[in-house]
């Protein structure tokens, strides 16, 4: 099952779960056990996401709540994406699926997430990701200008 097979979940909830006989078809091989746990709570899933067109695309990756973390290989570089599932929005890249998870656990409780618009979703940026320094920042924007800011520190592991 290659990313062009991955089933296109393209009403709401926008994803299901996947066992991981189905993601070993995806990556060429069996994961063992535990090898495909993010934190506690996600769920090994395919979904969809919306691009700039607005049309979803299917993906993989792990659910929980309003959110889904895909990893975004770059060749060199893999990296986890944050995705606000009922839009469809990227709201930020991280430098692991890890902490992409980390930071919607920081995001859930400042908006009722599951009745989010596009617009209002897009007006949650983040700010520069500190690995080195071990902290995530989001700054929440009205218009031009910020009028919150969410400083978290990394737990160590994620550091």
């Amino acid at each position: 099952m290659s990313a062009p097979d991955l089933p296109l979940i393209a009403e709401a909830p926008f994803w299901q779960p996947a066992t991981p006989e189905e993601f070993g078809l995806i990556v060429g091989e069996m994961p063992g056990p535990g090898d495909l746990d993010l934190a506690p709570g996600w769920q090994l899933s395919f979904f969809s996401v919306a691009q700039n067109d607005g049309v979803r695309h299917p993906q993989w990756g792990w659910v929980k709540g309003p959110f889904a973390v895909a990893c975004s290989d770059c060749g060199d570089v893999a990296t986890g994406v944050l995705t606000h599932l009922p839009t469809g929005f990227r709201i930020a890249e991280f430098y692991s699926d890890e902490q992409a998870a980390f930071a919607a656990e920081v995001l859930l409780p400042i908006a009722d997430w599951p009745n989010v618009t596009p617009e209002s979703a897009k007006a949650i940026r983040p700010g520069r990701i500190l690995a080195d320094a071990g902290f995530v920042n989001f700054a929440v924007w009205d218009g031009s200008r910020p009028v919150r800011i969410l400083r978290r520190k990394l737990p160590e592991r994620l550091q």
